[in-house]
């Protein structure tokens, strides 16, 4: 573990010679104590130092015989504990809350039965004193057996950067506290057994890049607010009882490239989700959804098929082949220089602003249409003649190559704006 302790100045009324300034407060001391005294300490691999401490006094040791303690240093005036790979037992106390200037709570695989321990056999429920630790950056409770609600005071912990409850027991909702994390960037909630709705106020975590909120019992609809989640790169809400649509807000988060729904009672048609260009996973079966659910492409040179009839087709990254087949078939070819096929019947070829060098070789005017999506307008590209081909330009560059399509054909009634 690691942590901060604040040694507290004496009150203004004390001289030097009532109180020692070098003494640790005494709700850091009571932390320590309960911290030994609870882990069976005396049994440590190493507890060197902490065997030495009498506990029983009521008086707090001097920081500068705390930094000799086995696992703890002082830097720049600050005391930190490290206690990996000792074998604790029993608990972890609550006097843990104590410690308002903690910055980071880990213990890696070591025989604990209740609090901030990685792998281990914790139970109970999860402290609400937690909620105190106001400089706290990382939590970190995966793979126990920890049960009971997660406690709403984990939203006061502003400093926190990453939260990991999953692989646990514990139920109830999810406090709509934890959207106040501001600083959170992994939120891990999954393989527990919460229910209820998903709280609309994680869409405030404006930094949040991993979302796992699968394996649950959770129900409800999708909050459209996770749409607001611009830096998300996972979301997990397969294995649920979610129902309702699939918001189409959900096609903002364009720096998304895990998006995991399957196992869940959605409904409604599958919605077009253009903007995610970096998205490489999808995951929407064993739903209730209407529709096609898209293809997509890896990180390049893959070869997409629309084998079932108004296929959506989505190469992702770098150069890919996108062949529709029959039916109305939907092509975005993505980043890199794409090669697209739509086949039979009326296709749709999906521009973005940032995409560029792909060949549309089968384009029929009249029948098939170039969707422009990420803010691209009719007035904004140039249609300009090249050989026996058409380009599709904007500032100078090709954003696509219309193979064997003479320019004067094509006009403002083959472009159709894609939301």
């Amino acid at each position: 573990m690691k942590q901060n302790f604040i040694i507290s100045p004496p009150p203004q009324s004390a001289g030097l010679s009532d109180i020692d300034i070098d003494l640790l407060n005494a709700d850091d001391y009571a932390a320590l104590k309960a911290l030994y005294k609870s882990t069976d300490g005396d049994n440590w691999k190493n507890n060197t130092g902490w065997v030495d401490w009498d506990f029983d006094s009521p008086t707090p040791p001097k920081a500068s015989i705390v930094k000799d303690w086995y696992g703890v240093g002082v830097i720049e005036h600050r005391e930190t504990i490290n206690l990996y790979d000792s074998p604790l037992a029993d608990t972890i106390p609550t006097e843990l809350g104590y410690l308002e200037s903690l910055e980071k709570v880990e213990v890696i695989d070591h025989r604990v039965t209740w609090i901030n321990m990685y792998n281990n056999q914790l139970s109970g429920s999860i402290p609400t004193q937690l909620g105190n630790l106001s400089k706290l950056k990382s939590l970190n409770l995966t793979k126990n057996s920890l049960s009971g609600s997660i406690p709403s005071q984990l939203g006061n912990l502003d400093n926190l950067e990453s939260l990991y409850l999953d692989h646990n027991q514990l139920s109830g909702s999810i406090p709509s506290q934890l959207g106040n994390l501001g600083n959170l960037k992994w939120l891990y909630l999954d393989d527990n057994q919460l229910s209820g709705s998903i709280p609309k106020q994680l869409g405030n975590l404006d930094n949040l890049e991993l979302l796992y909120l699968d394996d649950n019992q959770l129900s409800g609809s999708i909050p459209k607010q996770l749409g607001n989640l611009d830096n998300l790169i996972f979301l997990l809400l397969d294995n649920n009882q979610l129902s309702g649509s699939i918001p189409k807000q959900l096609g903002n988060l364009d720096n998304l490239r895990w998006l995991s729904l399957n196992n869940n009672q959605l409904s409604g048609s599958i919605p077009k989700l253009w903007n995610l260009d970096n998205l490489e996973w999808l995951f929407l079966h064993n739903n209730q959804l209407t529709g096609t659910i898209p293809q997509i492409g890896g990180r390049g040179k893959d070869i997409l098929y629309g084998e079932n009839g108004n296929d959506f087709l989505f190469g992702g990254n770098a150069d890919d082949t996108l062949i529709g087949g029959r039916g109305e078939d939907i092509l975005k070819g993505g980043y890199g220089k794409d090669i697209l096929k739509g086949g039979e019947d009326a296709d749709i070829f999906v521009l973005s602003p940032d995409h560029g060098g792909d060949t549309i070789i089968d384009f029929a005017d009249g029948i098939d249409s170039i969707g422009l999506a990420g803010g691209l307008s009719f007035a904004n590209l140039q249609i300009v003649s090249r050989g026996p081909n058409t380009l599709i330009n904007i500032e100078g560059e090709t954003l696509a190559t219309l193979q064997g399509i003479d320019s004067t054909l094509i006009n403002v009634d083959d472009f159709t704006v894609v939301n």
